[in-house]
């Protein structure tokens, strides 16, 4: 198949119909690839990658696959395949039953008690487990750690109509080129804060950057999501780089040489950097005397409410000790460069604060759902949480912002979905790093959220 000389879409594995209807909607147009098929044909996937008009890649994996990825013949290919995939807008999806074995296809737990049955259409568990079997546990690991290694995050689907709205969504997002999307739960600890900083940052890549950045999002009444939207392609690759440098910005701030050092060496004249910089330090020192009145009040109501509950126990803990501990766990200021607030608690002090275990454990949840937000969690995701916060490394903030999103329920069903099978694959890739048990009431939490 030769290279399309205008911009293009590859599909790569599963094609659906309103996938192929989206792009051509859009007037776009696209190439479809099957990976039932030789290294040739393979190689040739790996060639349009490479194309200079390649908007983006939707690909989906299956059992068939995984095997020829593992085997000698596609070893090659393969390697080339999924670096090329890398470095180019995509989304890699692939079947819970596949991507996570037997455990995520295992029954679900009705209230009956009663085992789903396949009607035929609709693609539940019972369909997956007669679909694909039990994957080769080897195979399976030996994948995904394919994926992994080529830092390829694939985004995990139950039924194929869930594979359509995610395609869907990659495109749409594409297509409008989204740089940025976060959620802020309604009472969220700083949450004005860090819409203002957000604000900031668009007028930072606007006027510092020279972006064509438009800020877009909306309200539910649960929360906000904050959009950026960029005119050019082409700044999604620089958006990461952008961000630090706006939190080394910020950061410096006080220092008025430095900061102004800063806007210069991105080729700003010294006037016009010192202009800004009287403008931001003004603005963010605003900013950062509510964080703090924000932060007294939180720290107040929280105190008030352990030293109640102190009362109901026999518990002798001295009021400081708790005071102490709560000032050390709550954050002390919004941060773009952490991302999504959401639980962010220090890790409790080295300091010997005389405290029992079981208490401190109480003030760690009293402090997280005084920060949290609006968002009502309950006992089950709290383990959730605590999973991502100690193991979800650089995708911890998308993570905790996956929660608020699969939470509202007035959000987009697309919104939530999306963040549903964020949560998913987060916590089928755990493994062996988290207890069955821990990752089981995750995965429960999740699709009770969506009603499922």
């Amino acid at each position: 198949m030769s290279q399309p000389n205008t911009d293009f879409y590859l599909i790569v594995g599963k094609s659906t119909e309103s996938i192929t209807s989206k792009i051509t909607t859009m007037g776009g147009v696209y190439a479809v690839k099957r990976l039932e098929s030789k290294p040739e044909n393979w190689e040739s996937i790996v060639e349009l990658m490479q194309s200079t008009h390649l908007r983006g890649v939707v690909l989906t994996l299956n059992e068939s696959t995984y095997a020829r990825m593992a085997s000698g013949d596609y070893q090659v290919v393969s390697t080339a395949l999924l670096d090329k995939l890398a470095v180019v807008p995509h989304i890699a999806l692939v079947h819970e039953a596949v991507f996570g074995g037997s455990t995520t296809s295992a029954p679900s737990n009705n209230s009956n008690g009663d085992e789903e049955e396949w009607d035929g259409y609709t693609w539940n568990d019972f369909a997956a487990r007669e679909h694909f079997g039990d994957i080769d546990e080897h195979l399976r690991i030996r994948v995904n750690g394919m994926l992994k290694a080529a830092e390829i995050n694939p985004v995990t689907y139950k039924r194929n109509a869930e594979l359509s709205i995610l395609a869907l969504a990659f495109i749409d997002d594409h297509q409008n080129n989204l740089l940025f999307r976060i959620y802020i739960p309604s009472g969220r600890l700083y949450e004005n804060e860090s819409a203002q900083l957000l604000t900031l940052f668009s007028e930072w890549l606007r006027t510092v950057r020279g972006h064509n950045v438009r800020q877009g999002g909306y309200q539910t009444n649960h929360g906000r999501v904050i959009e950026f939207f960029s005119e050019n392609q082409n700044d999604n690759q620089e958006f990461t780089a952008d961000l630090q440098q706006f939190s080394e910005f910020v950061a410096s701030i006080e220092d008025r040489e430095s900061s102004t050092m800063i806007l210069q060496g991105l080729g700003l004249s010294e006037n016009r950097a010192e202009e800004i910089v009287s403008r931001y330090a003004r603005l963010l020192r605003r900013v950062q005397v509510d964080a703090k009145h924000e932060r007294q009040k939180r720290i107040l109501l929280i105190n008030q409410e352990l030293e109640s509950e102190l009362i109901e126990t026999d518990l002798s803990i001295p009021l400081e000790a708790i005071s102490t501990l709560v000032n050390q766990l709550v954050p002390t200021e919004p941060s773009l460069s952490s991302g999504n607030p959401i639980l962010q608690l220090r890790q409790t002090p080295s300091a010997s604060i005389v405290i029992n275990n079981q208490f401190i454990n109480k003030v760690k949840g009293t402090v997280a759902h005084h920060i949290n937000g609006d968002v009502s969690y309950g006992s089950q995701p709290i383990e959730l949480l605590e999973l991502i916060s100690q193991l979800g490394g650089s995708e911890q903030d998308g993570l905790m912002s996956a929660i608020g999103m699969v939470s509202d329920s007035n959000a987009p069903t697309v919104t939530r979905l999306n963040a549903k099978q964020k949560l998913k694959t987060f916590l089928i890739n755990l493994g062996g790093s988290a207890s069955s048990a821990a990752i089981g009431v995750g995965q429960a939490w999740v699709e009770k959220q969506m009603g499922l």
